[in-house]
């Protein structure tokens, strides 16, 4: 879900893996100045490098600027929770798993 308001843009991303929903994050960003987008507010976990990412796409036109950094802020959330669930399957599927290991 996107909105938009006079100077800023309101984005909401939604994570998932194998169709099924996860969470959602929300951040807006604005929309003002000359190639600047900056990021208003932003519920993204810790670990999305937010400053990073702006920093990497300042140089560039600002609609493709606000492109880049949300599929930049898209790759992060999926690949963490694409990690996080493949962890959980390896879980279930190796939980009777029994190593054992001859000298």
């Amino acid at each position: 879900m996107t909105s938009v308001k006079e100077n800023s843009v309101n984005i909401e991303l939604c994570t998932s893996y194998l169709g099924i929903s996860y969470e959602s994050y929300a951040m807006e960003l604005s929309l003002t100045g000359d190639n600047v987008v900056s990021v208003i507010c932003h519920d993204l976990p810790y670990f999305v490098p937010v400053q990073q990412i702006l920093a990497d796409n300042a140089a560039v036109a600002k609609e493709t600027a606000c492109q880049q950094f949300v599929w930049a802020v898209y790759r992060y959330l999926h690949a963490f929770v694409a990690r996080r669930q493949e962890t959980v399957l390896a879980k279930v599927c190796f939980i009777s798993l029994h190593v054992t290991f001859a000298c």
